[in-house]
């Protein structure tokens, strides 16, 4: 019996034009096709508040492996241990609406989400930093050269970030050190910088992180 949240992604993607078929394979599997692309698999979860490797790893012991994992709900946030063995498979990750994406992507199992792959590149080549851990899907263990101390740094998806966005960063993900404006527009509000520091953060914008990067 397919778990629910199989049946909604189903349901779902079949009202969606650009899916030319959408087939359930297994009770977590759905084979998934565009037109003029071959077919692939998705793998769904139906965790509530964290995918971890324990549920991830089971998808891979199927007669079809998929290419691509998404979870309902999507507010789920995604451990680093489960994204590093979705990529090692090798598959993707998502939300639904990544889907479509991915499908258009040679192979599917490469797809990455475009803003944080970017952000994920721009830490390995600082030259500041010698390792990146992906602690969450939106956080990052930075460890860095010259006897500087590790920084951990949340993404924050806001147009001008608030200090409710800081607060619900810490909320989400636990401590952190930056709180890292993950759009190049808009800005860092004065209240999201004192939300910060109230808890022994800092608040701040990309420009000014790859020079926060060089300091104690």
């Amino acid at each position: 019996m397919a778990s629910e949240a199989t049946k909604w992604v189903l349901n779902h993607l079949s009202r969606i034009e650009v899916y030319s078929a959408v087939t359930q394979v297994d009770d977590d599997l759905l084979e998934v096709a565009v037109k003029d692309r071959p077919p692939f698999v998705v793998g769904v979860l139906g965790e509530q508040s964290c995918v971890m490797n324990s549920a991830v790893k089971p998808l891979f012991s199927r007669s079809k492996r998929p290419s691509f994992i998404t979870n309902i709900p999507s507010k789920a946030i995604w451990s680093g241990a489960a994204i590093e063995f979705i990529h090692n498979a090798p598959a993707s990750f998502g939300r639904v609406g990544e889907i479509s994406k991915a499908a258009w992507v040679e192979p599917v199992s490469a797809y990455r989400e475009k803003n944080l792959h970017f952000f994920e590149n721009c830490f390995e080549q600082h030259s500041r930093v010698s390792k990146v851990t992906r602690v969450y899907d939106r956080v990052f263990r930075l460890e860095r050269r010259g006897q500087l101390p590790p920084l951990t740094v949340v993404l924050v998806d806001a147009y001008d970030m608030s200090a409710e966005d800081v607060r619900n960063a810490r909320t989400t993900y636990g401590k952190f050190d930056i709180a890292l404006k993950a759009t190049s527009y808009g800005g860092v509000t004065s209240a999201a910088e004192r939300a910060a520091e109230s808890m022994g953060a800092e608040a701040c914008k990309f420009g000014e992180f790859l020079g926060r990067l060089n300091r104690k």
